[in-house]
């Protein structure tokens, strides 16, 4: 079994980066996936591959797609905590959701 770093560190490495941006994400949460029970959702996007065996399954969505980026958790001390894998993989994914936005291909 892959060993993860602590969610600690990767919720710093996110704040950083959101701080960054200027973006307060203060407020926000987790939602654990059972508040969305029998909703449909369409296009479903995971964006680690270690979510392909965590994901619950979406019935009903017609558009699965799994983009794979790199997980900030498996960052290693020596890059600075994560902070540079989260800024490299936020701004790969703000790019792929943009371009999704703007074509609606995932």
């Amino acid at each position: 079994m892959k060993k993860r770093v602590p969610i600690d560190r990767t919720d710093v490495s996110c704040r950083c980066r959101k701080a960054e941006l200027r973006i307060d994400i203060s407020r926000h949460r987790s939602d654990p996936v059972s508040e969305f029970g029998g909703q449909q959702f369409d296009p479903v996007v995971t964006v680690c591959d270690s979510a392909k065996d965590a994901c619950p399954d979406f019935p009903g969505a017609k558009r699965l797609a799994r983009w794979l980026f790199r997980d900030p958790a498996d960052a290693t001390d020596d890059e600075n905590g994560g902070i540079a894998v989260f800024r490299q993989v936020w701004d790969q994914l703000r790019t792929r959701v943009q371009k999704f936005l703007e074509t609606d291909a995932i």
